[in-house]
C-alpha cells in the first residue's frame, strides 16, 4: 500500500482502472455474433487417428504392433513421429506430447465430441435416443436457423442447414451397433442431420477383426472408384412421373387442406382430431379397400 493508490506488483489503482476501461472497450467492440462464416464443415475423425500412427509411433515394437507406416526423428531428441507428419516433426521441440491420458470408459466418446455433453459412460453411447443427451452442433445451428425463418415468416432453404456425409452414422459398419452423437437429441428428431447416400465402390479393402470374427471390409474410407457420389436419401427424389409443376400443385392443395384443419381443431378438440386421423390413415392402409 502507498500513498495515492493501491499497489499490487508495481499496479496501481490508477492503471487498473484504465485496464478495466480499455477492455471494456474492447469487449463492446466486438462483434455480437462468432464471425462472418455463413457456412461451417465439420470433419470428425471417427475414433481419432491411432497414436501409432502419429506421436507414438513405437518404431522398436513387432512389426503387427507398430503398424504399416513407419517414423521420423523430430525437432525433440527421442521423440519418433508418424513418417507422414514431417511438418509436425519440425515443431515438436515447441509442443508437449501426453501419453498418460485415459478415460473409464471403452468408447470413442463420439456424443462428447459431437455434443459438448460433460459425462457420457457405455450405456448412453450405445443408446442414440436417451433422453440425457445434448443435441449434435449442426441441430442446434438448423434449429436456431429455423426458428429465425419462424420469427420473420421465411420459408425453409433450398439447401438444407444441417447435412452430413458419407452415410448415416454406424450404418455400414459389419457388427456396428448405432451410437449416439449426430442426433437431434431434446430438439427432436425432425432436427437430426439430414444423411446423404454413398453411391459407388471402395478400391480398397482392410483386414479386421470383431470380437471371435476375421473379415475383410471393403472401406471407401480408403479409396473409391471414379464415379463414386453421394445421393439424397432414398424417397427423397421426386417419382419419374411427378414434375415440379405438379409437385407445385400438391403443396399448395397441402396448404389448403391445413388451413381447413387449422379451422376445424378450433371445434374439435385434439383427441378427437388425432382419433379422426388414425381412422383415416387405416383407411387408407386397409387390405380391403386396396
Amino acid at each position: 500500500m502507498r500513498a495515492g493508490g493501491l499497489g499490487l506488483a508495481g499496479l496501481t489503482l490508477a492503471d487498473l482502472l484504465r485496464f478495466r476501461e480499455a477492455a471494456a472497450a474492447e469487449t463492446a467492440a466486438r462483434p455480437k455474433s462468432f464471425g462472418r462464416a455463413k457456412s461451417i464443415v465439420l470433419l470428425h475423425l471417427y475414433g481419432a487417428p491411432s497414436q501409432l500412427e502419429t506421436f507414438d509411433p513405437k518404431p522398436e515394437a513387432p512389426a503387427e504392433v507398430r503398424g504399416e507406416l513407419g517414423s521420423i526423428e523430430s525437432s525433440l531428441p527421442g521423440c519418433r513421429v508418424c513418417e507422414l507428419l514431417p511438418l509436425s516433426a519440425k515443431v515438436m521441440d515447441r509442443t508437449t506430447v501426453i501419453r498418460s491420458m485415459t478415460h473409464p470408459y471403452p468408447v470413442h466418446g463420439v456424443a462428447f465430441a459431437l455434443t459438448g455433453i460433460p459425462r457420457i459412460d457405455v450405456a448412453m453411447e450405445l443408446a442414440p435416443r436417451d433422453a440425457q443427451h445434448w443435441p449434435f452442433f449442426g441441430s442446434v445451428v438448423e434449429f436456431l436457423a429455423a426458428e429465425k425463418r419462424r420469427g420473420a415468416g421465411s420459408p425453409p432453404p433450398a439447401v438444407p442447414n444441417n447435412v452430413a456425409l458419407p452415410f448415416r452414422f454406424s450404418s455400414n459398419r459389419i457388427g456396428e451397433v448405432p451410437r449416439a452423437g449426430p442426433y437431434g437429441a431434446f430438439l427432436g428428431s425432425q432436427f437430426d442431420p439430414l444423411w446423404t447416400e454413398f453411391r459407388g465402390r471402395a478400391t480398397a479393402g482392410i483386414t479386421k477383426t470383431l470380437r471371435d470374427m476375421t473379415f475383410t471390409d471393403n472401406d471407401p474410407y480408403v479409396g473409391v472408384d471414379d464415379d463414386a457420389h453421394f445421393t439424397l436419401p432414398s424417397g427423397m427424389n421426386l417419382p419419374g412421373d411427378v414434375t415440379l409443376d405438379r409437385l407445385n400443385r400438391r403443396r399448395s392443395l397441402l396448404d389448403q387442406l391445413n388451413d381447413h384443419r387449422r379451422g376445424v381443431a378450433q371445434s374439435l378438440s385434439a383427441a378427437q382430431l388425432s382419433r379422426h386421423q388414425a381412422s383415416a390413415a387405416a383407411l387408407l392402409e386397409s387390405d380391403t379397400l386396396a
